[in-house]
């Protein structure tokens, strides 16, 4: 098993290079991506504290330009595996309807996830393995985290 964790902080959200425009702009559109990836840095270090004792350890931190965001991602080393494919919130939606063997409840039994939860993160989506769906996947809009 794998759980993999994506904090999004869309308070400030992350420009595309096309709304820059060309020339000169794109020097304020570098430096805007730095001064995400250094707020980035930031958060994860002081939500990397707050999940010390709950197994989890910073994995990395991007910019998602699509979604224009920082994403900040976590693993949990104990339950690290292997056969582990992302699956969307359309996707898991099918697989209920063909009766999978799923439901929130069953995600948020997990102590980590419960954690996470209490500090209002959202669930989005899942995690698929060779057992089934498990754990969280991409989880969370967290503004007042930061």
């Amino acid at each position: 098993m794998v759980m993999v964790l994506k904090v999004t902080a869309n308070d400030r959200p992350v420009l595309s290079a096309a709304e820059f425009g060309n020339g000169h702009q794109r020097l304020h559109y570098v430096q805007h991506i730095q001064r995400m990836k250094d707020q980035a840095m930031s958060l994860s270090s002081r939500t990397r504290g707050a999940l010390v004792g709950k197994h989890l350890q910073f994995e990395r931190v991007y910019i998602d330009e699509g979604a224009k965001s920082v994403v900040y991602e976590f693993i949990a080393p104990a339950l690290t595996g292997e056969n582990v494919q992302s699956i969307s919130g359309a996707e898991l939606s099918q697989l209920e309807k063909e009766g999978a063997d799923y439901s929130h409840q069953s995600v948020r039994n997990s102590d980590d996830i419960w954690f996470l939860i209490s500090l209002g993160w959202r669930v989005e989506s899942c995690l698929l393995t060779q057992e089934g769906i498990i754990l969280v996947d991409d989880i969370f809009n967290k503004q007042d985290i930061l």
